[in-house]
């Protein structure tokens, strides 16, 4: 009997608990790697650490008796500083974006996105009015097929690969250029596997310029670059991923055309070394799961969470073009986008400027959790960041 990639998690989450908290923090260093690496880009990876990290925003769990016999739906809209995303039953598994009519429960715990408990505030009705007239009717949507590249191999990769193969729509791609020794016959292994994207693999070295250059790696809208941390010391690892990144960073000026990159360094030095000011290059570092392992220990309850998120049959965070949600050019509150969305059965729990995704200062025009009150304006290319079923 075959079994779905989401029961495979269940069964290697639920496995892993049962050893206890070390090696829970194992599991979650690569689940967490995984789901950054899955989040295409700066655009996603932003929310995700800062829900990770101890600045700013981040998952609460909280027990509210007010609420009890009101609707899910009803909820979003309960408190002003505070995102709701989910449910969480006494006795059962989280539960992300059910449907807006779901009945909280006696016992239930509310999910939410807050800076801190005392956001946490239970208002009768949020004091934002709710412009229906902004509203946009739902239409289905449509997922165009992805392209991706992944520069270098690791023990994580084959995991990643058969997760973004669950994520990624019908007829996208994946290439991967790489010298590690298992690589061949890992993928070989994997290419039967692929449902939604054809894997083309070419042996290769990710800090060769010439190589890169020929790849035309412009053409890829996702980049990811994997850490020989399997091979190498963390400052060799850490080397050959920054050659790599400042090979691509100069082949998106060459061709002034920005792709996302995502990649990972070992020591924390060195992530800061590699930082750039462009908008779309996020480095993923040990600090950060340490930060996530350290939120587990205080919670358990939120690694069941962060494991819901990485199910690709399950809610995850997306983000979506903010005309779909509301007009462009009206002034309304961001409780009427959490409105719009709610009818199309989602959480929107913020919204990307696309004005300032180049600027650091305005954190790249992310803004997670806003109040409902807060006045929103949006334009053609801006976006809203929601919990949907992918």
């Amino acid at each position: 009997m075959k079994h779905s990639l989401g029961q495979r998690l269940r069964y290697r989450f639920d496995s892993t608990l049962a050893h206890g908290p070390a090696a829970l923090v194992a599991w979650l260093a690569i689940a967490t790697i995984t789901l950054i690496l899955l989040a295409f880009g700066l655009d996603l990876s932003l929310v995700y650490s800062e829900l990770m990290s101890f600045e700013g925003n981040e998952i609460h769990i909280y027990e509210e008796s007010a609420l009890i016999g009101r609707a899910f739906g009803d909820v979003l809209l309960a408190y002003e500083d505070a995102a709701v995303i989910g449910i969480l039953p006494r006795n059962g598994h989280p539960l992300l974006n059910p449907p807006p009519a779901t009945v909280i429960a006696p016992d239930d715990r509310v999910i939410a996105i807050a800076q801190n408990d005392a956001a946490l505030h239970l208002r009768t009705r949020s004091a934002a009015a709710i412009r229906a007239t902004a509203i946009v009717p739902a239409t289905p949507a449509t997922h165009a097929p992805e392209r991706t590249l992944i520069l270098g191999w690791n023990r994580q990769a084959p995991t990643m690969v058969c997760q973004l193969d669950a994520y990624v729509p019908s007829g996208s791609t994946l290439t991967i250029i790489a010298d590690h020794a298992r690589a061949s016959d890992e993928i070989a292994a994997l290419t039967p596997q692929m449902r939604n994207q054809q894997i083309r693999y070419e042996p290769g070295d990710p800090t060769d310029y010439v190589l890169l250059n020929r790849l035309d790696v412009p053409s890829y809208p996702h980049v990811v670059v994997l850490c020989a941390s399997d091979r190498l010391d963390p400052q060799r690892a850490d080397s050959l991923t920054l050659v790599t990144l400042l090979h691509l960073r100069q082949i998106a000026d060459t061709h002034s055309h920005p792709f996302s990159i995502v990649s990972k360094m070992m020591d924390v030095r060195n992530r800061t070394l590699a930082e750039s000011a462009r908008a779309d290059d996020f480095i993923v570092s040990e600090r950060l799961i340490s930060q996530l392992a350290v939120q587990v220990a205080e919670n358990t309850a939120l690694a069941e969470i962060f494991h819901t998120l990485l199910d690709p049959a399950g809610a995850k965070i997306l983000l979506k073009p903010a005309c779909m949600y509301v007009g462009e050019g009206v002034d309304l509150s961001f409780a009427t986008v959490v409105e719009a969305a709610r009818r199309r059965d989602e959480c929107a729990v913020g919204f990307r400027i696309h004005g300032h995704e180049a600027d650091r200062a305005h954190g790249y025009g992310m803004v997670l959790n806003p109040p409902k009150s807060r006045s929103v304006c949006v334009g053609r290319e801006d976006r809203v960041i929601v919990v949907a079923k992918g």
